[in-house]
């Protein structure tokens, strides 16, 4: 929807339980740059975090080149990654986009 912020979608995502993980938004960055990056936005809230620290590696938002997607979504859905490994690579790059993971 035009105009929602990502705090308004993790406080929409926050009131239906069966939604958990990580939501991608395509906002005004992703139609008017190249290339093109989504908002991946963690679904986390501080009150599910057992500490602030916790909430700090396993919340937030980070840009995603669409095919990174479907390197993180297997990830997240098997457990074998979360979504503070992939904010972690995203920092890592100078543009702080989440690009895969090299080989």
């Amino acid at each position: 929807m035009e105009g929602t912020t990502p705090a308004q979608v993790l406080s929409a995502a926050s009131t239906h339980a069966e939604l958990r993980g990580v939501a991608y938004l395509a906002d005004r960055v992703s139609m008017r740059e190249a290339p093109v990056t989504w908002l991946a936005l963690s679904l986390l809230t501080r009150e599910q975090c057992e500490s602030d620290e916790e909430f700090e590696v396993c919340g937030g938002a980070f840009r995603v080149v669409p095919y990174g997607i479907h390197e993180m979504n297997p990830n997240l859905l098997i457990a074998n990654l979360d979504f503070g490994d992939f904010a972690d690579a995203a920092r890592d790059d100078p543009e702080g986009v989440f690009r895969g993971f090299a080989d």
